[in-house]
């Protein structure tokens, strides 16, 4: 017989992953009065990733946390994202106040520092997240679902919710047929401290060409990162050094390399850029997949941390409403099944735009791209930026 609660007694939850989706769920779930515990496998220490731009949609998100006050501080308000051709022509704009959105902004943040803020969020922290805990397998039965480590415990609660990421050991196990798929691009990143003389702080750009794509986001503080997106079909790391990327970009126009030269070589970070296959099913029974683990997407859009906090919020309202976690996971499933999925294939196909190295082809697209309206790039975005959290 399905268990059910009353208002008194709640769920008992634990959440595999410390990253963005999972410390966003321990919080929603705290205002619903339900503590959960975290098990992440870094070590407390690691400082992960550059940078995110985060939209208007998550800082709504962020604003049902009662962090959006913190995080607006905290980041760097940008007006617009200007996109540039390989020699310094304009060839459109995003224009964030124009977004059909009741609070069109665009925040960027270093990562760590989302996390850090995050984490302050978090009742009594030392108990609540565990670290140097991975997860290695999961199983349920009709009470409980059980969470394996690879140090050998355990940990048993009425949900598991699965936020460990793209390469996700929950997701492997619950659904075998999932499948992670290459870009065909790899990207690289860094942050500077000061950005160079004669760059415009108040919008990010991305400068679009047949060598591959460079974006620079300014921070607060006048720092700033940057990422660039390289064709590399088979995941193989083919730049190894700055000093390399500098040379690939040596015919775009000079801010590039003014970017690139003002970084520190040792902290420069790369990856391949992959993302999930949609999927038809992210649950299943006592277990929920969200984030990465659930559908992990390109950059391209800038809402892999964006939908993770949508998710945190949805997910931890249905299961304050709904009598069972079953029911809560089930309804939480068909409220961001199709909005996920196709923000995952809209980014992808987006990608495939921005890296043409053909030069021919290139060349049209930049013709064609400045003639599209502002009006019209919009209109694509605007199922983005409206979200209902009060469904």
């Amino acid at each position: 017989m399905t268990r059910k609660w009353a208002i008194s007694i709640k769920p008992s939850i634990v959440i595999a992953g410390g990253g963005i989706a999972g410390l966003s769920t321990a919080i929603a779930l705290q205002q619903q009065g339900i503590q959960a515990t975290i098990y992440d496998a870094q070590d407390p220490n690691f400082v992960p990733g550059a940078g995110l731009g985060i939209g208007s949609n998550a800082i709504q998100a962020l604003d049902k946390l009662n962090l959006k006050s913190a995080f607006m501080q905290q980041g760097r308000a940008l007006s617009s994202i200007q996109f540039i051709s390989a020699k310094g022509r304009k060839l459109n704009t995003t224009n964030f106040a124009l977004l059909p959105s009741n609070e069109a902004q665009y925040i960027s943040i270093l990562r760590s520092e989302l996390l850090e803020l995050l984490r302050s969020k978090i009742d009594d922290p030392k108990n609540t997240i565990i670290y140097e805990k991975k997860c290695i397998g999961i199983e349920q039965n009709h009470h409980k679902a059980i969470l394996r480590f690879q140090d050998g415990t355990t940990a048993e609660a009425d949900a598991v919710i699965g936020a460990d990421g793209i390469h996700s050991a929950i997701r492997s196990q619950l659904f075998p047929t999932s499948r992670i798929r290459s870009a065909g691009y790899s990207c690289w990143t860094g942050v500077i401290s000061q950005l160079p003389d004669g760059i415009d702080d108040t919008y990010a750009t991305e400068i679009w060409g047949p060598a591959g794509r460079i974006g620079t986001v300014p921070l607060s503080g006048g720092r700033a990162y940057w990422f660039i997106c390289i064709n590399d079909p088979i995941g193989k790391k083919a730049i190894e050094t700055l000093d390399e990327l500098i040379e690939h970009f040596k015919g775009y126009h000079s801010s590039v390399i003014d970017v690139l030269r003002a970084s520190d070589p040792n902290q420069v970070s790369y990856q391949p850029i992959m993302d999930l296959q949609p999927m038809p099913q992210f649950t299943k029974g006592r277990i929920a997949l969200i984030g990465d683990a659930a559908h992990a997407a390109t950059p391209n859009l800038g809402q892999g941390a964006c939908q993770a906090i949508e998710d945190a919020v949805i997910l931890a309202k249905e299961i304050g409403r709904q009598s069972t976690v079953e029911q809560a996971l089930r309804r939480f499933e068909l409220l961001r099944m199709k909005r996920v999925n196709k923000i995952t294939r809209i980014s992808r196909m987006l990608g495939v735009v921005a890296q043409i190295e053909n030069e021919f082809i290139t060349s049209v697209r930049n013709f064609v791209m400045p003639m599209v309206p502002a009006s019209f790039n919009n209109k694509q975005l605007e199922f983005i930026y409206r979200v209902d959290f009060n469904d």
